[in-house]
């Protein structure tokens, strides 16, 4: 549907953290706007959603979108309407793209190009070091003022202590958000898998959980001695959510996330050697998994991202020690959040939008008047009750199949995601 929506949306329960709204209410869209009351008789369609839930729509704070020309990865009008059929308005992406978004001539043509091929919102986070190298600091103030939204060097993070200080002492004259990748890179380099008997098995180079840990370690006494917010990405280990549990108890000021392909996942994905299951981070044990999802409901862990990086598929369809790391996620994201927290908690729904919609934001400091009268349409439609497989054949189309989620059935989906008060992706039939 193109232009503004005009529908009446009738029986939903609509589910709002932002708002501790929960309760099944008719929704009714006038020229792409939010309204709880039918004031004009107009004749819009209705559209019954009896059984379904509306919710404010999801923000990803890690995007991979490695090159524009589309030469070497997924197009970006192409993520983008993934990441609408994942339920996803707005996607924060990190620098490591082509250019890198270490200059501001660099961050404008990004945002430049974004802007026109995009179908959901897309944000820049700008580097830390100077080509994420670790060796200088970026030049922060003029990525700020060229439009970036956080900075960070992930995938990577800088190695010496004194450019890492320094450069979150920059971050916080500029008030920029701070992602760190948490990864100390002399014990992860060379490495293809989590290290454990699975990997010495395989016969893969394994990086040691404390790869990890070390850079916990550094960012949360970083965090505490310079009174600043870091957020740590993808968190991977139990170490890891055992560390910033106790810094929270502290009061320092961290908050993490990590993958909802961790949450459902272990390194027996990679058995078979399947390319696709070569996740960044790593994927590591059971153990793991189940403290990262204690981490999740226990609130250690304040958010979920996609860790979406996509490659076409001739780079992954090779030996696994050749392919590079990087999955797919955007679509399934909430699918997998849902699998794997309702084994654990009855009705997860209202936690899951505080680690995909409501507390992204507040890392971000956007905008959280979510669901509110007048507002502009930006929330999805959610089906509990719908079973799915995603495969192939219901992913969208493009040159990249790289999700270790292929063939895996689930029972929630997301079925239309509104944007800016025009529908960017719905499935629902009437």
């Amino acid at each position: 549907m193109k232009g503004l929506v005009n529908c009446d949306l009738i029986g939903a329960r609509i589910v709002n953290p932002a708002s501790n709204t929960d309760k099944c209410i008719d929704l009714f869209i006038r020229d792409g706007r939010i309204s709880y009351s039918s004031k004009k008789p107009e004749k819009c369609e209705k559209i019954d959603l009896t059984g379904k839930i509306i919710t404010p729509s999801f923000v990803d704070l890690r995007l991979h979108q490695k090159d524009f020309a589309g030469n070497r990865s997924e197009k970006l009008s192409i993520t983008t309407e993934r990441a609408a059929r994942g339920g996803f308005s707005v996607l924060l992406m990190m620098p490591n793209t082509n250019p890198v978004a270490d200059s501001p001539a660099a961050v404008r043509l990004i945002l430049e190009r974004a802007q026109k091929d995009a179908k959901v919102e897309v944000l820049l986070a700008g580097t830390l070091t100077q080509n994420a190298e670790g060796k200088a600091l970026s030049p922060m103030g003029s990525l700020m003022e060229a439009g970036v939204s956080a900075v960070s060097d992930c995938p990577r993070s800088p190695s010496n202590n004194k450019i890492f200080i320094n450069a979150v002492k920059y971050a916080k004259m500029f008030n920029l958000p701070i992602i760190e990748y948490p990864r100390t890179s002399d014990l992860s380099d060379g490495s293809m898998a989590h290290e454990s008997l699975l990997s010495f098995k395989l016969g893969l180079q394994g990086e040691p959980r404390i790869s990890e840990e070390l850079a916990v370690h550094r960012a949360i006494a970083v965090s505490k001695s310079l009174d600043v917010s870091i957020h740590l990405s993808s968190i991977s280990t139990y170490s890891s959510v055992n560390l910033i549990r106790e810094a929270k108890k502290q009061n320092v000021s961290i908050t993490a996330d990590t993958t909802a392909n961790h949450l459902i996942l272990t390194e027996e994905s990679i058995q078979s050697y399947d390319a696709n299951a070569k996740t960044e981070p790593y994927l590591c044990e059971e153990s793991d998994r189940q403290s990262l999802i204690d981490g999740v409901l226990d609130g250690t862990l304040d958010a979920i991202t996609s860790g979406h990086d996509s490659w076409p598929n001739h780079l992954k369809k090779v030996e696994f020690d050749k392919a590079p790391p990087g999955t797919m996620g955007l679509e399934t994201a909430f699918s997998a959040t849902y699998k794997a927290l309702s084994r654990k908690a009855k009705d997860p729904i209202a936690l899951i939008l505080e680690k995909l919609a409501i507390n992204p934001r507040k890392i971000l400091g956007q905008n959280m008047d979510l669901l509110v009268e007048n507002e502009l349409a930006n929330f999805n439609i959610v089906d509990l009750g719908n079973n799915w497989e995603y495969s192939k054949k219901t992913m969208h189309n493009g040159d990249s199949e790289n999700s270790p989620l292929l063939n895996t059935s689930f029972n929630a989906r997301i079925v239309a995601n509104f944007y800016k008060g025009k529908i960017v992706y719905s499935s629902i039939t009437h």
